[in-house]
């Protein structure tokens, strides 16, 4: 008869706290300020990030990026009036190759296009929308099925 060993136990580590939040549903900004206001972004949903010029609204998105990215997850960049900077990304260690950017070159009906076709092929823990530099009367004339459309997926 064979004996088997006395099996040992140990306490396990304590997860991360980016890990925690995701086991609860949020990830979080990178910036103190804004997790305290927010506690964290919600996953899986629509997150829009608005403000006047120069007010740290790409920052913040750019931060939430490069911490998934770092982690190792997959991110997208849509890039409505090709206002991504990839050296500077490079240059502040963003691992760039587990980024889609997609450049749509000023177009609203193209941004939105490719939003469209990136939310349908999935994988991706986050999608940047980046509407900054386009007219408000252009964006108000979005149709709310877009918007639907997108939350539901």
């Amino acid at each position: 008869m064979a004996y088997l060993p006395k099996p040992e136990y140990r306490r396990a580590d304590p997860l991360p706290e980016w890990a925690a939040r995701r086991a609860h549903g949020v990830f979080l900004s990178g910036f103190q300020e804004v997790n305290l206001l927010t506690g964290g972004f919600p996953c899986s949903a629509i997150i829009e990030i608005s403000g006047p010029g120069s007010s740290g609204r790409t920052a913040v998105a750019l931060s939430v990026m490069k911490r998934l990215l770092a982690e190792g997850h997959l991110c997208a960049y849509i890039d409505g009036t090709n206002s991504f900077d990839p050296h500077s990304a490079f240059q502040s260690a963003t691992p760039l190759e587990r980024l889609l950017w997609t450049r749509c070159g000023g177009s609203l009906r193209r941004t939105m296009h490719s939003a469209d076709a990136v939310l349908q092929s999935g994988g991706f823990s986050l999608i940047i929308l980046d509407l900054a530099d386009f007219e408000i009367p252009e964006l108000d004339a979005i149709p709310l099925a877009n918007w639907f459309r997108f939350q539901r997926r």
